[in-house]
């Protein structure tokens, strides 16, 4: 057997690019449990939802107890970044060390973390759910609801 197919070519690529997603989650969920414990954030909830090739962070909230608060600080986190190679005629994904709003960090994290486990959840139907943090018990859950259509054929004779 000589060259790889073009469908082992792309499931590599693949493959690699959920691995850097998922070692950049790991790395940032350390980083913001910890400017969250500073910050004497108790939890954050996280709700997205997409379908049809669009998907969206809808709200991030952060609370202390039962306390809805605003948080205007920054923190420092991995973010995944592209930039078109004109000359290669490639996209080039690369990884950067920024300074961000806390909102949009968790924002980033949480599509890290759908990407890393449901790639495409914004496709056809689409997809909603839920990313809670308990700063407490340092526990980042995941809850993800997938929609399909579905259909039933039956057919009958006489």
């Amino acid at each position: 057997m000589s060259d790889k197919s073009v469908y082992d070519k792309f499931f590599e690529e693949y493959q690699k690019r959920k691995d850097k997603c998922r070692s950049r989650l790991l790395q940032n969920r350390d980083r913001i449990l910890q400017a969250l414990k500073n910050l004497e954030i108790t939890s954050v909830v996280v709700s997205y939802s997409g379908s049809g090739d669009d998907g969206q962070i809808n709200d991030v909230e952060f609370f202390r107890g039962k306390q809805l608060v605003e948080i205007e600080a920054e923190v420092s986190v991995i973010i995944g970044k592209s930039k078109w190679d004109p000359e290669k005629s490639t996209w080039i994904n690369y990884e950067e060390e920024d300074l961000c709003p806390f909102s949009e960090a968790i924002r980033d994290f949480v599509y890290d973390w759908i990407e890393s486990e449901y790639t495409g959840w914004e496709n056809n139907d689409g997809a909603s759910g839920e990313c809670m943090i308990e700063v407490a018990t340092a526990e980042f859950s995941l809850e993800h609801i997938t929609y399909y259509t579905e259909s039933e054929t039956t057919r009958h004779t006489l």
